[in-house]
């Protein structure tokens, strides 16, 4: 069993000294985190990173996430970027309409060690300073997406 308390310990560690820059996405519907974790399970399927585990969408979610991976180019940078790194690497997602934040953690720790380095940690919007991060309105259909990497504090 992970030490969750650890990990998001090192998540955060990652972004308090390593942003890098930050996206918008606007889609045309109101997305829910989900739908994000299933773009992420989507890309998984193609480039297949190692020791993450593999989940089979149906057919029907696998020509959703497809239609949107491929239309938003966006999306497939972030997630290869992070399935490529050789740092932590943090990725943030923020929508309208949530109090908590999506953290996509790569933890290199746990690559090294062969178990799954790709966390994901729903976080408290209120333990996030919305202000710095520009995140406090976010519109409906927009996903504001933040990127971290622990290489930039070296």
């Amino acid at each position: 069993m992970p030490n969750v308390q650890l990990l998001i310990d090192e998540a955060l560690s990652v972004i308090k000294t390593g942003f890098c820059c930050r996206a918008d996405l606007e889609l045309d519907f109101c997305i829910k985190y989900d739908e994000i974790l299933g773009m992420w399970n989507f890309h998984k399927l193609i480039v297949r990173p190692e020791y993450a585990p593999i989940i089979e969408p149906s057919l029907d979610l696998i020509k959703l996430f497809s239609k949107y991976y491929n239309r938003h180019s966006i999306i497939k940078d972030t997630f290869t970027s992070h399935t490529n790194t050789d740092t932590d690497h943090v990725i943030m997602f923020v929508i309208n309409n949530s109090d908590q934040v999506l953290l996509c953690y790569k933890s290199i720790r746990r690559l090294k060690k062969k178990i799954n380095p790709y966390i994901r940690i729903f976080l408290p919007k209120k333990n996030v300073d919305l202000k710095v991060f520009n995140i406090e309105y976010i519109p409906n259909k927009m996903i504001k997406i933040l990127y971290f990497s622990k290489k930039l504090n070296n």
